[in-house]
């Protein structure tokens, strides 16, 4: 062969080789698409029709252990079709990097023991995700997890992410012995009867305790555990203000508000924090409580809250009247801590659908009038950002589209009041 040909074609290699190889990463790494809301909303309601076949709004054992094939099948089907991750059209089936595909027994979504599963409550309750992490914990596959299997773990995946070209990253022993401990204590938290071993309703009592993301704006634990240097299972006084102290958020004024907030948090006052405090008082309800409390005397009146919250809403006096009779639960006309610590994240989206009358009800027009503005989001339309759908849709996922005004309604009286949208199963 000519040496100019074979420079030639060394060149083409050179030049497409690399081409060829970024396509093929690309395509193994790159993030599998989701459906659009409704359409996901189509496939659970569709995967629940299919288990429950009698169709009275209930899966019994017998029916759920009649269509698992069927349900399997389907799901697979639109995961093959679209590249939809395993959570996109099914509540149920978890991706297992060892079983592959999963179903969980009846008993792990019957999470009442009451022989049935309902819609609300136990369908859209369980999380394919967290069935899919706590299989890969179980390595033996005994349903228990040891503490030993806990931090040997392969590192999670998202779903379906398959990448050969990864690259192993050099070990730092200080990290990986600090990974290690952190892991162990994760463990301890969640081992909550402190056997040494961790089942399924553990991790599902553990995770329903942990407060909803939307609401600290990220995971507590990881919180707690970022927080907690020492990973003895408290956070010290020392240790809240040393992470208060971080140089991108750090100036003097914030460092006091941090001193209130650790007094604030420290309900039993033996300057630490353990795990339940840190979780059931929350640093961002610390911050409104102490930033809402003019006078810094414990409790809050109706008139701390003026201006502060819905100030550029209509009818902002109404909103913050209805947002202190949510919070006030004993009506003494005073919000305690305690009371304000109880508030859930559901409250903004109530407030968000209760935009006529501002009565602490929601009316089916309001219902109506909020649920337009996020289909009209939904089909393309121009949205403000900060749009009444979006404080509810993102404090209630899957309003509008797995709940309707129906299913809120329980007393069927025309309107719902704060606390049937407060306690509603999901």
């Amino acid at each position: 062969m000519p040496a100019q040909l074979i420079r030639r074609s060394a060149l083409v290699v050179s030049l497409v080789l690399p081409w060829l190889a970024g396509q093929l990463l690309a395509c193994c790494s790159a993030p599998r698409p989701a459906p659009r809301n409704g359409e996901a909303a189509k496939y659970l309601r569709a995967e629940f029709a299919r288990l429950d076949a009698n169709g009275d709004g209930k899966i019994s054992r017998l029916e759920f252990e009649q269509n698992i094939p069927a349900a399997i099948d389907e799901a697979e089907r639109l995961i093959k079709a679209h590249s939809y991750q395993p959570s996109s059209v099914s509540k149920l089936l978890a991706w297992d990097e060892r079983a592959r595909t999963k179903f969980p027994e009846f008993a792990q979504v019957d999470t009442n023991g009451d022989g049935l599963i309902s819609f609300h409550h136990e369908y859209l309750g369980f999380s394919s995700h967290e069935f899919a992490r706590f299989g890969g914990w179980d390595q033996n596959g005994d349903g228990q997890v040891t503490q030993q299997e806990f931090v040997t773990a392969p590192p999670e995946k998202p779903e379906y992410e398959q990448d050969p070209f990864t690259r192993p990253e050099p070990v730092d022993p200080v990290a990986e012995e600090r990974k290690r401990r952190r892991l162990a204590l994760e463990f301890v938290l969640r081992d909550q009867n402190s056997d040494e071993r961790l089942t399924w309703s553990e991790q599902v009592a553990f995770e329903k305790m942990l407060p909803p993301l939307t609401y600290e704006g990220m995971n507590a634990l990881g919180a707690f555990l970022n927080v907690d240097a020492n990973f003895d299972g408290a956070v010290s006084r020392e240790e809240f203000l040393a992470h208060a102290r971080d140089p991108q958020r750090f100036d003097k004024n914030y460092l006091t508000m941090e001193e209130n907030v650790f007094r604030l948090r420290d309900l039993d006052g033996n300057q630490s924090l353990s795990f339940l405090e840190f979780i059931q008082t929350g640093e961002n309800l610390a911050r409104g409580f102490v930033g809402t409390d003019k006078d810094e005397d414990g409790k809050l009146i109706l008139a701390d809250f003026a201006g502060t919250i819905w100030t550029t809403s209509e009818k902002s006096s109404e909103r913050e009247r209805t947002h202190f009779a949510r919070l006030d639960r004993n009506q003494d006309q005073r919000v305690t801590w305690k009371e304000y610590r109880s508030a859930t994240g559901r409250g903004v989206a109530f407030g968000a659908i209760d935009l006529l009358q501002c009565d602490n009800f929601i009316s089916l027009a309001e219902w109506d009038a909020v649920e337009q503005e996020y289909r009209d989001g939904q089909s393309g339309k121009q949205i403000l950002p900060q749009s009444r759908s979006f404080y509810a849709t993102y404090w209630l996922p899957g309003i509008f589209e797995l709940i309707t005004f129906a299913d809120m309604d329980a007393n069927k009286d025309g309107r719902i009041s704060w606390y049937e949208f407060e306690t509603f199963g999901r």
